[in-house]
């Protein structure tokens, strides 16, 4: 962390953390809004927002940490976790120089909820995110078995076989358990609901905002066949321009650990093609 940085301060108990700007600074966004992947500690975060406060010192940040519950926890449950980042973004108005950040399938589900929670509590707000500008680092991507094993199996490598076994096997009947409720209520899961989120008007931008997506033809987790769908979609929604950076061989949310320099220039490009002639 630079020396002009101020530390990552959690609010209360929620999964809500807040970074103030490094200095005062009309250059570039003047907020920054970043979900984390699954699990992402503190210390792993700041790295991120250590760039964002080089390249942008007045950018102040509002942190959303997620956990795998995301997946499985109630709408209640999931909202009072974020609840003070939604009063945070209403109080920025109704126009913010808002730079929004989410990274894999678990950022994307609290970056859909967070905004359902707003839109509903705000209702003169539409949409709830009004974002200048969207970075998607590693999603969306599809919730099959084969996924989910091993994004919730990670942290399990290292244990002995019976471990190993026992986490596949609950894993594999909470999977069917939920593709069966899928199929008897017909309604969409998790990320079915969040992919059709981020094309939601009443939930992002869609028409005239620049969108970026950073991705990676080696992502175990991650399938570049459905992040490029979702690439065609955004761009059938009207957002303008949109870049994209796939990279070769970089694992799951590492682009930027792979390619500092690659990834700080999509973001750049980004926010430079945003529209902030009314900010």
């Amino acid at each position: 962390m630079s020396a002009a940085a101020s530390a990552l301060q959690r609010v209360g108990s929620s999964r809500v953390w807040v970074r103030a700007a490094a200095e005062q600074s009309s250059h570039g966004p003047r907020h920054l809004l970043f979900f984390s992947w699954m699990g992402a500690r503190p210390a792993h975060i700041e790295k991120y927002l250590d760039a964002y406060a080089k390249t942008y010192p007045g950018c102040s940040a509002i942190v959303i940490r997620t956990e795998p519950d995301v997946f499985w926890s109630s709408r209640a449950a999931q909202e009072k976790a974020i609840e003070p980042a939604a009063e945070m973004i209403a109080k920025l108005g109704p126009h913010p120089s808002l730079l929004v950040h989410a990274c894999s399938n678990g950022g994307g589900i609290a970056l859909v909820t967070l905004a359902r929670l707003i839109g509903r509590t705000h209702r003169d707000r539409r949409p709830a995110l009004p974002a200048r500008a969207i970075v998607y680092d590693s999603m969306p991507g599809r919730g099959d078995l084969q996924t989910m094993q091993r994004a919730f199996g990670v942290p399990f490598l290292k244990s002995a076989a019976p471990v190993r076994w026992a986490v596949a096997a609950l894993i594999t009947l909470v999977h069917t358990v939920g593709r069966l409720v899928h199929l008897v209520t017909r309604r969409p899961d998790s990320l079915e609901r969040m992919r059709r989120g981020l094309l939601d008007p009443a939930v992002l931008p869609q028409r005239d905002v620049p969108v970026g997506f950073i991705y990676s033809s080696d992502d175990e987790l991650i399938q570049p066949d459905v992040v490029e769908r979702q690439i065609a979609l955004v761009k059938q929604a009207g957002a303008e321009p949109v870049f994209a950076e796939r990279y070769d061989s970089s694992p799951h949310v590492a682009h930027m650990r792979t390619d500092p320099s690659r990834y700080w220039s999509l973001v750049k490009r980004v926010w430079d093609a945003a529209k902030t002639d009314n900010l």
